[in-house]
């Protein structure tokens, strides 16, 4: 005998958004594929402009991640403060939700309110991996906070040398300085990252102290 399907009631339609959301918060599937085969939309942001696509990316929910795409969620969608969904993934070490976003059109060099991209993000917290997919897609190494820093710098500020070596590898510029005149060296946290800073740049370190100098080319 054939199953026939219930049209959904008004009040389950109402109800849809919140419990698409809190599927997508508890990175549960299973529950956001019932409420989406039932008709909810994938992309409906709260008061402050979340959508499931962006709670989802925080918690690095992949699997959320990719049926809200695949569903038509925005992989570009920002908050009303600014701060978009790859750069939440970023923050947070998810490489495979920032990969998703990537592949379905997520905006790499998109801007958070205080300027930060999500290659800034990721070298922030020395999350290499994420940093490798975002350069991978063309993230720009010349990008900047509001306070002048380049990925280079708050990597190095973090001391995150995984990711301080990537970005040299990549061409990161070690003489940049940011608002208050500091390099990546000066603003570096640990001697692993000052050494790597060393070997790409033309940097040298005198006697026993911890002083390090930028050498004009002639040096």
């Amino acid at each position: 005998r054939a199953r026939v399907m219930a049209e959904p009631t008004t009040a389950a339609m109402a109800d849809s958004p919140r419990l698409v959301r809190e599927a997508a918060e508890r990175g549960d599937a299973a529950a956001l594929q019932v409420q989406l085969a039932a008709g909810a939309a994938a992309d409906v942001a709260d008061k402050s402009g979340y959508t499931p696509l962006i709670v989802a990316a925080w918690g690095g929910h992949t699997a959320v991640v990719r049926l809200l795409l695949a569903h038509g969620a925005d992989a570009s969608a920002k908050t009303k403060s600014g701060t978009c969904a790859l750069a939440l993934a970023a923050w947070n070490g998810h490489a495979a939700v920032a990969t998703l976003q990537v592949q379905n059109g997520a905006e790499v060099e998109a801007k958070g309110a205080d300027g930060s991209t999500a290659l800034l993000e990721a070298a922030s917290n020395g999350h290499a991996d994420v940093a490798n997919v975002l350069l991978g897609s063309g993230a720009s190494l010349a990008a900047r906070d509001s306070n002048g820093n380049t990925a280079l710098s708050l990597a190095a500020y973090g001391g995150h040398t995984s990711t301080v070596n990537l970005l040299l590898d990549h061409g990161a510029d070690t003489s940049a300085t940011n608002n208050h005149g500091e390099t990546p060296m000066s603003r570096c946290s640990s001697e692993a990252c000052k050494r790597s800073l060393a070997n790409h740049g033309r940097w040298r370190r005198r006697g026993a102290l911890v002083v390090w100098k930028e050498l004009s080319p002639a040096a």
